[in-house]
Formats: structure tokens, C-alpha cells, sequence
């Protein structure tokens, strides 16, 4: 009775360990991202191979953004492993403007002009969105479109996802923009003045919902990523230890009869 009452727990401990999850969770802080290709713009950090734009990169954030720099970034494991990504803290700026009918309504003449002889003024567009698209042996299994938060000084806002992005091998984060945007202005606050003190130019052709942007358009930031993996080198020796142990128990019991 006694060798029976230790050996159901030693089985059960062997099934606990081979049949449980082994989670490994972490954050992807973008502080300790290592480059792998200047050219590709392809860093590397906690087991992840991912895009981070060059151009503006200061070694401690995902930067997104469309002037000399990446729109999107795909997050794949070095060892090809399933994992889940439950949630970021994201942040942004817009220099996106539409074209609106009408003079500037505080009378300031600020960012007025004309387009087909109609008096027209430009206003941020401050409405930037991201895209987030989880992907399983090359099928869309997830995806979410977010408002970014923007703003002259935004902060960072943590944003959960629950299990959205659970089970997956490719996460890919996107900086959405408006189609069909294919002119730069310029620094819009350094337009030529007229005689009266009110800024203008005299015609850009943009009409009415139409956009442009200044020196470039938007950006989107991420200060982390909340991940986690099932991690194949730890379960591997756990299920061989599994069947040892099992093999082990089969033989005594052999033996005794």
C-alpha cells in the first residue's frame, strides 16, 4: 500500500511536468535591441527579429514613420516558436493636414490658401491609426486597428490586448496613413508672409478633405512589448525526462511480479 501511495505522485509529478506549459514571459523594451542589418534596418532582442526605421532611431524605442524610414515592422522568433503579444505602450505625432474650405476661422490667416481661385486653410489632422496583425503559418488569425495617441508632447499609454495576439508566429505592426498623400510642403509655419502681418500662399492644389503633409507626415512609437513563448529547449528535456521516469516505474514493476 505504502509503494503504491508513492508512486501515484511520482507520476503525477512526471505528467506535470511534461504536460504543463512552460510560459516564458518577458518585455521587448527596444532599450537593449541589437542591430543585425543597416540596409534591411533589422534589430534583434529577447529571442525577437524585428524592422526599426535608422533614421530617427535613439536605441530605446520602435519608431515607425515616412520619411527615410520603415511603415511597417514584422516580429518573427529566432527559433520559429509560437508566442503571444499581450500588450505595448504606444505613442505618436501627426504633421497629417486636410485641406478645408474657407479662411483660417480664428481670422489669423495662418496655413490660408486658394485652390481654384476658393479660399481655402489647412488643419492637423491629428486622427492617426495603427494597424496590428497576428499571423499562424501564414494565415491572418488576428488584426485590430487603433487610434495612435498624438499630440504636441504625447505620452506613452499602456494598451492590453488580452489574448488577441495569442498562439501566433508573426506579429506585424503598421503606421496607417491616407492614401493618395504624394506632396510635402515644406515647414507650413515658415510660409511667406503678405503685407498685412497674415501668412498665406497664393494656391495649393488640395481641395476640400484632401491631404498633405508637412516635412513628413506621422510617427508612430512603441516603448515596449509584453510577450511570451513556450520555449522548445525547455520542454524538450522535461519530455524526455517524462518517458525516462516512466520507463523506469514500468521496469521495477516488472521486476517485483
Amino acid at each position: 500500500m505504502e509503494r503504491n501511495m508513492v508512486r501515484t505522485p511520482l507520476l503525477a509529478s512526471v505528467f506535470g511536468m511534461v504536460f504543463a506549459s512552460d510560459i516564458s514571459a518577458g518585455t521587448i523594451t527596444f532599450d537593449d535591441a541589437e542591430i543585425l542589418d543597416f540596409d534591411d534596418e533589422t534589430f534583434t532582442e529577447l529571442g525577437f527579429t524585428f524592422g526599426n526605421s535608422i533614421a530617427y532611431y535613439e536605441g530605446t524605442q520602435l519608431y515607425l514613420h515616412d520619411d527615410n524610414g520603415l511603415l511597417t515592422s514584422i516580429f518573427t522568433r529566432d527559433d520559429g516558436r509560437l508566442f503571444s503579444v499581450r500588450a505595448g505602450e504606444v505613442s505618436g505625432y501627426s504633421r497629417l493636414y486636410k485641406g478645408v474650405s474657407g479662411p483660417n476661422p480664428d481670422g489669423s490667416g495662418e496655413l490660408d490658401y486658394s485652390n481654384g481661385g476658393n479660399p481655402m486653410h489647412l488643419e492637423l489632422e491629428e486622427d492617426i491609426y495603427y494597424q496590428l496583425e497576428g499571423y499562424r503559418n501564414g494565415s491572418l488569425v488576428s488584426s485590430l486597428t487603433s487610434l495612435i495617441p498624438t499630440g504636441l508632447f504625447p505620452s506613452f499609454q499602456q494598451t492590453k490586448w488580452g489574448g488577441s495576439f495569442a498562439d501566433i508566429d508573426t506579429f506585424v505592426i503598421s503606421l496607417l496613413l491616407p492614401p493618395g498623400i504624394t506632396s510635402y510642403a515644406g515647414d507650413l509655419y515658415n510660409w511667406p508672409w503678405d503685407g498685412n502681418g497674415s501668412q498665406y500662399i497664393a494656391s495649393l492644389p488640395f481641395g476640400p478633405g484632401e491631404y498633405l503633409c508637412e516635412e513628413w507626415c506621422a510617427g508612430l512609437q512603441f516603448d515596449s512589448l509584453r510577450v511570451s513563448t513556450v520555449p522548445l529547449p525547455a520542454t524538450l528535456p522535461l519530455l524526455g525526462a517524462g518517458f525516462v521516469a516512466m520507463g523506469l516505474i514500468g521496469l521495477r514493476r516488472r521486476k517485483r511480479s
